[in-house]
């Protein structure tokens, strides 16, 4: 072997040890189920491409490309999907079964994701923050989405469960379903009972109303905020997720058909969210 080889071989293995040494000092706590088209981790100054069925450690950084989707998932059953531009940290993980202590910290740092709780939430002792660099979400038994949406941040709390084998088409119509399913529901809730609801005798009509006003003309809140067509949408999935929040959606929807109270929707949306 040439001095110029040897010397080839010595600068290569100096560049990659360091990685091998720095994901074998760290815990695995999951592995990759799904990528398309290519994905990667980073810590301390080292990127690593991930296969399906690749290791991830504590303190990764997951990252996607700007046409990727990673799907991981932890050991204890909690499941990452990072849309495409995303980076998201696991920060913290400990789960010693169903019954000791867990916790799960995860800080989302660019991009879109979807969390589907695991055996964490399940733990007696257990703690699930997630920082979004907006709110710090305090998690129990949460089916979610978080990301931008309508050029601001936002998180849909998501019903129903969605086959990870599905194409972004397929499960983006079954999540649709399940918002269609709900919003059946709040309608029938409400049509009866104007009391209670303002917008009855017809809810659908209403959310048609708010929408198609609030993309014509939004409303602007305190602080500058535009409920916009989106952020109206947004407040009424948000809300229908349980029936506690019916009423107070529908009390600002009713002051829509008049131009005002959209705003009033979108912190609707927020109530989930601690502000920082």
């Amino acid at each position: 072997m040439s001095r110029l080889s040897r010397s080839a071989g010595l600068v290569l293995a100096c560049l990659l040890l360091p990685a091998a040494a720095l994901a074998q000092d760290r815990p695995k706590i999951g592995q990759v189920d799904r990528l398309e088209p290519a994905a990667g981790a980073y810590y301390q100054g080292q990127d690593r491409l991930l296969d399906p069925a690749s290791p991830v450690f504590l303190d990764d950084t997951l990252w996607t490309g700007p046409q990727s989707r990673l799907q991981v998932k932890l050991d204890d059953g909690t499941e990452l999907t990072l849309g495409p531009a995303a980076r998201l940290l696991v920060d913290r993980f400990a789960y010693g079964g169903a019954d000791g202590d867990a916790a799960l910290a995860l800080r989302r740092l660019q991009g879109a994701f979807q969390f589907v709780g695991g055996g964490v939430e399940q733990a007696p002792n257990h703690s699930v923050t997630i920082e979004t660099g907006v709110a710090t979400l305090g998690v129990r038994g949460t089916r979610f989405f978080a990301g931008p949406i309508d050029g601001a941040f936002g998180v849909l709390v998501l019903d129903g469960a969605v086959d990870p084998r599905q194409s972004f088409v397929a499960g983006s119509e079954s999540q649709a379903k399940g918002f269609a399913l709900a919003f059946d529901n709040f309608a029938k809730w409400c049509d009866p009972n104007p009391a209670q609801c303002p917008i009855a005798p017809d809810a659908k009509a209403a959310v048609n109303t708010a929408i198609d006003k609030a993309e014509v003309s939004p409303v602007t809140g305190a602080g500058g905020r535009k409920a916009t067509s989106g952020w109206v949408f947004y407040a009424v999935i948000s809300s229908l997720y349980t029936q506690a929040g019916w009423q107070a959606l529908a009390s600002p929807l009713s002051r829509a058909a008049c131009g005002t109270g959209l705003p009033s929707a979108s912190a609707t949306a927020h109530t989930s969210a601690t502000r920082r």
